[in-house]
């Protein structure tokens, strides 16, 4: 493994104040943004139960399964220490409020507690709201590209990545929004939509570019150390197939060492062979010489 891979372990934020959940985002998506939460907001609006949460297209799972297994890697490459990579979890920010959560389908946390929660309220001791979230987008895109951007916000997240895989332009509101959005937090704590894109964003959290790609279906998310795509974060599966080819060509490099020496060890058994003989030769011929002169 590249020494250019390895860091040190990825840094808990600090949290100087309370989340704001106030999101910034171009106008007219946002229009009723930005807002601020408020005791009149309706949190029935917010409510996400179980039932709710459930489904799952094979699409959808194809999409998320690689990118949760490719940040896993990520996190074995990068050697970060004491950061679990989870999937499709809820958190929950408000103690009065237990149903209003949100299930991002991929997130790192920083510092988990152990044993992991079934679910993540961050009210309690040691749970932590995600460093980093992701959000692959169903069919209801008012709610992942307008709702879900709020929810994040008052979570306390501090980056939030939005990819929908559709490859065909789709509008909200009326209008029409990158594949990818990516937000995180400006200095005051503002939630923000920072970069969008429909090919590739930059994480500064997890310091990898997001990439979509084209022609397949679905159109899978990658992990990318460069924005081209050359350097793609690999699967466990990849991973574990560049792992077994690094160590067929160290096995083959290691028998072209032992052929290498066993050729050399050949070639100095034939020296040695062909210097007994001129040695012999020599001596005979010596024995010869001296039996003519006497």
């Amino acid at each position: 493994m590249s020494s250019t891979l390895t860091s040190s372990p990825l840094p808990v934020a600090p949290r100087r104040r309370p989340p704001r959940a106030l999101v910034l985002v171009p106008e007219p998506i946002g229009q009723d943004l930005p807002r601020q939460e408020s005791p009149e907001i309706s949190w029935e609006d917010w409510y996400l139960t179980d039932e709710e949460d459930m489904a799952e297209s094979p699409s959808h799972a194809e999409i998320t399964t690689l990118a949760h297994d490719s940040l896993g890697v990520l996190v074995y490459q990068r050697a970060w220490k004491d950061v679990y990579a989870g999937r499709n979890t809820f958190f929950a920010w408000r103690p009065d409020q237990p149903l209003v959560r949100v299930s991002p389908d991929v997130y790192l946390v920083v510092s988990p507690p152990r044993p992991l929660p079934d679910m993540w309220e961050t009210w309690k001791a040691g749970h932590a709201p995600p460093r980093f979230a992701l959000e692959v987008v169903s069919n209801d895109r008012v709610k992942e590209y307008v709702v879900n951007p709020e929810k994040y916000a008052a979570l306390g997240v501090e980056e939030l990545v939005i990819y929908d895989a559709d490859e065909v332009g789709h509008r909200v509101r009326k209008q029409r929004v990158s594949r990818l959005q990516r937000y995180s937090r400006s200095a005051d704590g503002i939630f923000e939509l920072r970069e969008s894109s429909d090919d590739v964003v930059y994480s500064p959290v997890l310091e990898v570019y997001l990439r979509a790609e084209r022609g397949g279906h679905p159109a899978l998310l990658r992990l990318s150390y460069d924005a081209e795509g050359t350097q793609l974060v690999p699967s466990s599966a990849e991973l574990a197939l560049q792992e077994r080819a690094a160590k067929e060509q160290e096995r083959a490099a290691k028998e072209q060492e032992r052929a290498a020496k066993e050729q050399e060890r050949a070639a100095k058994e034939q020296e040695r062979a062909a210097r007994v003989v001129a040695e012999a030769e020599v001596a005979r011929l010596k024995a010869e010489l001296e039996r003519l002169r006497s």
